[in-house]
């Protein structure tokens, strides 16, 4: 399978870096700090292959007394990509990854005493490409309410903006970046990561938007009483 430029191989397992909540969705960045010995050969181990691993999310709180251990996972995964790599003096390392694409947990590989790190077999969420065209509609009603109305009043919300208004940017990815960047709730993120449905996405993400939308109008009357003077909402 092609992400873009990158191939992604799942006749191989891969390592798995799980956290508590979404790390991480197609198309977006991330910084991470590798320090437990289990993730710096991880690290090690994939900077020597195609540098592809899978960020993972905790299923339920059992993480909590059982993180050193195999505490349950949730099955949808994003696979990402090292972009840039650093190794310190300590061993540690710092790596930007780019997310390439949904998956789905297979089967998770028994611990072997060699990797410190888990594993597991993995399968494409989303193996047809999205309908452009089907999406149009939710991409115009986004980029009305960011630029005319509550919403522009989010950072980073005009550089937001001049992305949707760039036709060479696939709608698809645009909502991928903007539920990463804006939705906070972490059950809706993972909603987001386990959908194959470029749609379905696009339709939770542009109602979380009107949603949050309609709070700021809500409260807009309340900014303009009650703010101290020399004092502004940001």
């Amino acid at each position: 399978m092609s992400s873009d430029t990158f191939e992604v191989n799942f006749g191989q397992p891969f390592g798995l870096f799980p956290l508590a909540g979404v790390t991480v969705m197609p198309h977006g960045l991330r910084s991470l700090h590798m320090f437990e010995p289990r993730y710096r050969q991880l690290v090690t181990d994939v900077m020597d292959g195609k540098r592809q691993f899978a960020t993972a999310t905790f299923e339920g709180g059992r993480w909590q007394q059982e993180y050193h251990g195999r505490p349950p996972l949730r099955p949808a995964v994003c696979i990402v990509q090292i972009m840039q790599h650093a190794e310190f003096e300590d061993g540690t390392h710092g790596v930007i990854v780019q997310g390439l694409c949904r998956a789905r947990i297979v089967n998770e590989l028994p611990a072997d005493g060699k990797k410190l790190y888990r594993r597991a077999k993995l399968e494409p969420l989303e193996i047809i490409e999205p309908d452009e065209e089907l999406l149009t509609t939710f991409r115009s009603r986004i980029v009305a309410a960011m630029e005319h109305d509550r919403l522009a009043d989010l950072r980073g919300a005009s550089a937001m903006v001049e992305h949707l208004k760039n036709d060479e940017i696939p709608t698809s990815t645009i909502f991928e970046v903007l539920g990463f960047n804006f939705l906070t709730d972490e059950e809706l993120r993972y909603r987001l990561l386990a959908s194959d449905d470029a749609r379905e996405r696009a339709a939770i993400v542009s109602a979380e938007l009107l949603r949050l939308q309609t709070t700021l109008r809500k409260a807009q009357p309340q900014r303009q009483t009650d703010a101290p003077k020399g004092c502004c909402w940001n």
